[in-house]
């Protein structure tokens, strides 16, 4: 998110919010909700539509825990880092068991 200090703040500074389900929600009862589906994965963030009305609870015990950061730089990294890991592991799966069909970017790694 984007947090400025004014009107007049042109570039203001980036944060990092990410959501997750508290402890005490069953996270299905939510679905259909706030954009929500069956394959949101923990941690989210909100679409915009949603994102300025739920930002009132982030400070107060709420349906979700809020987490933020200003490392924009190491949020990216590690984003990126996951997301290849995955990406070794589903290839080494596939060379595990034939019989599941991949993508085909994940069939014919490594480049």
């Amino acid at each position: 998110m984007l947090l400025k200090h004014g009107a007049d703040d042109l570039y203001g500074h980036w944060a990092i919010c990410e959501l997750k389900f508290d402890g005490r929600v069953n996270p299905g009862k939510l679905i259909g909700q706030l954009g929500i589906t069956r394959e949101t994965v923990e941690p989210f963030g909100f679409k915009a539509e949603y994102f300025y009305d739920q930002m009132q609870y982030s400070e107060m015990g709420h349906v979700f825990n809020y987490f933020f950061s200003d490392d924009v730089a190491r949020f990216f990294a590690t984003l990126i880092h996951e997301a290849v890991k995955s990406s070794l592991n589903l290839h080494a799966l596939g060379q595990k068991l034939p019989g599941i069909r991949l993508p085909t970017f994940f069939r014919s790694w490594p480049y």
